[in-house]
């Protein structure tokens, strides 16, 4: 294996999170899991790379984890404000979600809301 490769697949020599994350609790006794750091980190530099659209099985082929754990871990991510989406549509149909992330501190999503989800694009009756 070449310095900075892992199991995971993952070669990149070093990584960024914001720092608000290594602090973020679930609940009392759960902390934000480990691979919710990785799974933001790849996001974030897919996103830096050009792929803002990435699908769960390209996350998830780029983390070395499972597609499940990728669904689980992103609406998680977005729960604690870490990123946000952009769901983009066409004759309602999803094309892709455009992710947002939050650098330097969580977003702030009121109480109960969908963490801030967008949806552009609309069909023809749906603008009517």
């Amino acid at each position: 294996m070449a310095p900075g490769d892992d199991k995971s697949g993952c070669t990149d020599y070093s990584v960024s999170v914001p720092v608000y994350l290594l602090d973020v609790v679930l609940d009392p006794t759960n902390p934000l899991p480990v691979t919710a750091l990785c799974v933001y980190a790849r996001m974030a530099t897919m996103h830096s790379q050009g792929n803002a659209c990435p699908s769960y099985r390209d996350i998830a082929n780029n983390t070395g984890m499972g597609v499940s754990t990728v669904k689980r871990i992103v609406p998680m991510l977005r729960a604690v404000g870490a990123l946000t989406w952009i769901r983009h549509r066409s004759n309602r149909r999803n094309e892709c979600n455009e992710y947002v992330f939050a650098v330097r501190e969580p977003f702030n999503f009121p109480p109960g809301s969908l963490a801030g989800e967008t949806t552009t694009g609309s069909t023809e009756a749906e603008r009517a």
